[in-house]
């Protein structure tokens, strides 16, 4: 794929590797930046240059393929092989695609850095990020697990749109609140490697890894908000999943429906699953654990029958909604089900939605997910 020879080419990744390593300390441990792709072939190139470019050192950059059908592994194997910094890199590409949360295990089972910043390979990292970053998980070492930063919004030829900022929500009860502040910007975000040496891999499956790796921070200390744009995050028509045609929109709009929900449900699995590791060292009231355990079994009952009252016949719905009654479910839950026997108002609502996105990027403008 290079016109360098294997062996040089190896040998300097192996000084680069042995340098960062050398190069650690207290003060400025190793550090993993991580860009993890899937058919992006036409902005790969960008992703990988905004992590060669980072300031922080010692950083090792892992480059990993969840196995694209196009050039996206090609162009990183290329760029690794020319680049003549200081930073280690790795490589990686997946046999056969994972999934995001899978890819994530994948990658995370190779980095050594202390803490892990993660990049999706179609958006662009500032240079000093990861240094930005570091200093923050610096101001309270051992607690702050999890750090997130405001971001801009690109679109696809490179062009600034917008800029999203979040601050840390201090409002409403423990259980809400918790919930709340685990709803960081995915794009922007980074980690302590204790989130996964203490809970280990997500469960297969897992498509919101963001939220479920920040609700095993907040698990273990805090979750850091940082109001300075340190990513570009490019709307385009491959990461907008509401632009999908469908000549039953119906149907578009009830496998989308079924597909958020089913992520949701494996999202609140993650959180039971954190919530009762054995002998994890949690930081969490132990008070507010509970109640978070008592609420999130009950969105996991409640998620599981939305999705077999969607997936139903009206005969099955009918048994949905008498099950729901005998298991306690909310009021509004079961009204919810017992209007939708008569009139889809959901999916009506999903379908408008995927109407206004199609619009809005026919008519040149960026268009809000649906997720």
């Amino acid at each position: 794929m290079t016109k360098s020879s294997p062996g040089p080419r190896a040998a300097r990744r192996a000084r680069q590797r042995n340098t960062a390593m050398g190069c650690a300390s207290v003060d400025r441990p190793l550090l993993s930046f991580i860009v993890i792709a899937y058919n992006q072939e036409a902005y790969i190139r960008s992703a990988v240059q905004g992590a060669l470019s980072q300031t922080y050192s010692p950083v090792e950059i892992i480059l990993s393929d969840d196995a694209s059908s196009d050039g996206t592994f090609r162009v990183m194997a290329e760029m690794a092989a020319d680049y003549q910094g200081p930073h280690a890199i790795r490589l990686n590409h997946n046999d056969h695609n994972l999934g995001i949360g899978d890819h994530v295990n994948r990658v995370m089972a190779m980095a050594q850095g202390q803490v892990v910043v993660i990049a999706a390979g179609d958006d662009i990292s500032v240079p000093d990020r990861t240094e930005r970053l570091w200093r923050v998980f610096q101001q309270a070492p051992g607690e702050i697990m999890s750090v997130y930063s405001s971001f801009g919004i690109i679109d696809e030829e490179g062009r600034r749109t917008s800029l999203v900022r979040r601050p840390a929500p201090r409002k409403g009860g423990p259980v809400e609140t918790c919930l709340r502040q685990t709803r960081v910007f995915g794009c922007s975000h980074a980690w302590h490697r204790r989130v996964f040496e203490v809970f280990g891999p997500l469960l297969p499956g897992t498509v919101y890894e963001d939220q479920t790796i920040a609700f095993r921070s907040a698990l273990l200390g805090r979750i850091e908000y940082l109001d300075e744009p340190l990513v570009l995050y490019r709307k385009h028509a491959g990461n907008i999943t509401s632009l999908v045609a469908s000549e039953a929109p119906d149907e578009a709009a009830r496998q989308h429906m079924d597909k958020r929900l089913s992520r949701r449900l494996m999202m609140y699995r993650n959180h039971l699953d954190a919530l009762q590791h054995p002998g994890a060292p949690f930081r969490m009231d132990a008070d507010l654990r509970q109640s978070l355990a008592s609420h999130i079994q009950t969105r996991v009952a409640e998620l599981e029958l939305d999705i077999a009252f969607l997936r139903g016949t009206r005969r099955e719905r009918l048994a949905v909604i008498r099950k729901g009654l005998s298991q306690g479910i909310a009021p509004a839950v079961l009204m919810r089900w017992a209007v939708g026997l008569v009139y889809p108002y959901d999916l009506v609502r999903v379908r408008k939605k995927m109407q206004r996105a199609r619009k809005a990027q026919g008519n040149g403008r960026s268009a809000d997910p649906i997720t």
